[in-house]
């Protein structure tokens, strides 16, 4: 493994287990760990492992998913959050391949919105775009 501090930890249940931290990126297959850093900028903070062919990376820089074969980023235009707000997202959580949810906050300057979008598989949704005080 890489050095470098490790931040999150995710494993599928068939036994792939994927932690990441500040620009790091390891795999263990059942066998050995390997480092597949791949080119994204700052620091992985979440991770999420529904299935070997679907694992969720996310930070400061963005969200990308591993199809099983190679990592994508998942843009803010995609998820249905306009194309000029400034998106941070700061947790994902798996359930299956086709029910994950992405939780952050979106806004410009020093106004946020809180952000929740759905992937259901096919589309994103977004849940949740402004929290009601009580």
């Amino acid at each position: 493994m890489s050095d470098g501090g490790l931040l999150t930890v995710a494993a599928t249940p068939s036994g792939d287990v994927w932690a990441a931290g500040d620009a790091l990126l390891q795999h263990y297959d059942g066998r050995q760990w390997l480092d597949v850093s791949q080119t994204f900028t700052g620091v992985h903070e979440t991770l999420a492992a529904a299935a070997p062919s679907s694992v969720w990376l996310g930070g400061v820089a963005g969200v990308a998913r591993y199809d099983g074969t190679t990592w994508r980023p998942v843009t803010a235009q995609e998820m249905g959050v306009a194309a000029l707000a400034h998106v941070q997202l700061g947790a994902v959580a798996a359930q299956s391949p086709t029910d994950v949810w992405i939780a952050g906050t979106t806004g410009a300057g020093t106004s946020s919105t809180p952000l929740i979008v759905h992937w259901d598989g096919a589309s994103w949704q977004v849940a949740v775009d402004t929290i009601a005080s009580r």
